[in-house]
C-alpha cells in the first residue's frame, strides 16, 4: 500500500517494528552494511528503501493531523521512525 494512506502507513509501521523485535530477538551479535538490512528488510517483510526515507516525516505528519496534543507519549515511535 501506499504510505501516504493513514491505514497503509500504520500497517507499514507495524510490520516495520515487528521486523525490529525479531532482529533485536538474536541472541548473537549481527555485523552488517545499511544495504545488507534494506535487502534483509526486503525480502523479510516487504519493505523497500524509499518508504523508509518518508517514514519519519510521514508519523510527523499524522500525528499533526490527528491532533496529538502530548507528542511526547510517542516518544519510542517517533525514535523508529
Amino acid at each position: 500500500g501506499n504510505i501516504r494512506n493513514a491505514e497503509h502507513f500504520l500497517g507499514f509501521l507495524k510490520r516495520f517494528i515487528e521486523y525490529l523485535k525479531t532482529r533485536l530477538r538474536i541472541q548473537h551479535v549481527v555485523q552488517e552494511s545499511p544495504a545488507g538490512f534494506l535487502k534483509d528488510v526486503a525480502a523479510r517483510v516487504c519493505i523497500e528503501r524509499k518508504p523508509l526515507r518518508f517514514c519519519s516525516s510521514r508519523l510527523q505528519s499524522l500525528m499533526r493531523t490527528l491532533e496529538i496534543p502530548d507528542p511526547s507519549n510517542f516518544g519510542a515511535l517517533t525514535l523508529v521512525a
